[in-house]
């Protein structure tokens, strides 16, 4: 069985809240609604957790 996805920024997992998918460099990705706000208004306070190629 495959684990939970996973907010990329704060971790929660989609059994604790629902997540909103997301792609960045050719990765999906999933973000919470929570860090949704910071990834729209402060995306220099996420950079840092992205994943790289």
């Amino acid at each position: 069985m495959d684990s939970p996805k996973q907010c990329f920024n704060c971790k929660t997992e989609e059994t604790q809240i629902p997540l909103i998918v997301l792609s960045y460099n050719s990765q999906e990705l999933h973000i919470c609604p929570r860090c949704m706000p910071a990834i729209i208004h402060q995306t220099e306070t996420i950079t840092g957790n992205l994943p790289q190629k």
